[in-house]
């Protein structure tokens, strides 16, 4: 088993624990104490888990299954490095509020993030749409 591989199992058993807390969070369950102190967790539990190596072993990753998406995206726009994590992310499926808590962002921040690097890419469609796109479109 690869690193990827289980940190990919740790994510996903961490991503079917926080589905919950995250709904709690959104729909504005227990007090407010409660839900800084999950977010906290959250963003702790997740920077443990996503260093550096872990940020190159998920653009191989995506690289090696997509046809090099991550690489073209990189070499052929001028973008920043969360910018790229936030395309990673949106490629592995996670919604944006599950971005928002990985990146430490507000979920109305990935909104306007994603539509600064749909200005920045030129694209005339959202994101998320060129990606799916991209990967379907793979050779």
């Amino acid at each position: 088993m690869s690193q990827l591989d289980s940190k990919n199992s740790v994510i996903e058993r961490m991503t079917a624990n926080l589905v919950e807390l995250i709904k709690m969070c959104v729909d504005g369950e227990g007090n407010r104490d409660s839900i800084s102190e999950v977010n906290q967790q959250i963003k702790d539990t997740i920077t443990k888990i996503a260093n550096e190596d872990f940020w190159n072993e998920l653009s191989s990753y995506l690289d090696k299954h997509h046809n090099n998406i991550i690489t073209d995206i990189r070499n052929n726009y001028s973008l920043t490095e969360k910018d790229i994590r936030l395309i990673e992310l949106s490629c592995c499926g996670f919604d944006y509020i599950e971005i928002a808590i990985i990146l430490g962002y507000s979920p109305r921040s990935v909104s306007n993030k994603r539509k600064l690097i749909e200005k920045k890419m030129k694209l005339d469609k959202p994101l998320i749409d060129h990606l799916n796109t991209l990967m379907v479109n793979e050779v």
